[in-house]
C-alpha cells in the first residue's frame, strides 16, 4: 500500500479537531490543536498543487529571463541565460524547489539592477518583474476551507 499524503493528512486533521481536541482541558492546547488542525489543511491543498505550481512558476521566469538577458549587463546576463536555458527533467518537488529557489535568487537581482536603469526597455522589464511576483503570489493563495 502506498499512503496518500492528502489524504493522511486530511484524516489526521479531521482526527485532531473531532476526537483529540474535544478532550484538551487547557485552552492553550485546545488553540494548539486548532493551529495544527488549520495547518494541516494548508498542507494539503499546497501537497497537490506543489509541484504543478513550481514547474509553472520556474517556466514563467525562465521565459522573463530569456527576454532580459540581452538588456542585463555581463555577468547578470550570462546567468539569466543559463537559468533560462535549463529545464525541469527532475520533477520531485525537492529538485523543482532548488531550481525555484535559483531562479528567485537571480529575480532579485535582475529586480535590483532593472530598478536603477532608465529607458523604456528597463521600466518594461521592471514592469514584467512585478506581474510575475503578483501572479506568483496569487500561484500561492490558499483558499479559506481546504478541506
Amino acid at each position: 500500500m502506498t499512503p496518500n499524503p492528502m489524504l493522511v493528512l486530511g484524516d489526521f486533521a479531521g482526527r485532531l479537531a473531532q476526537v483529540l481536541a474535544p478532550d484538551l482541558k487547557s485552552p492553550y492546547l485546545q488553540g494548539s490543536a486548532g493551529l495544527m488542525y488549520a495547518t494541516m489543511g494548508m498542507m494539503v491543498e499546497e501537497w497537490d498543487r506543489l509541484a504543478a505550481r513550481l514547474a509553472e512558476e520556474n517556466a514563467a521566469l525562465r521565459t522573463l529571463f530569456a527576454q532580459a538577458s540581452p538588456l542585463a549587463p555581463g555577468g547578470l546576463a550570462a546567468r539569466l541565460d543559463e537559468l533560462a536555458k535549463a529545464t525541469d527533467a527532475d520533477l520531485r518537488v525537492s529538485s523543482l524547489q532548488l531550481a525555484n529557489n535559483a531562479l528567485r535568487s537571480a529575480l532579485i537581482d535582475l529586480q535590483a539592477w532593472s530598478e536603477d536603469q532608465t529607458g523604456s526597455a528597463a521600466m518594461a522589464l521592471n514592469v514584467a518583474i512585478w506581474a510575475e511576483l503578483s501572479t506568483s503570489t496569487e500561484r500561492r493563495r490558499l483558499s479559506a476551507t481546504p478541506f
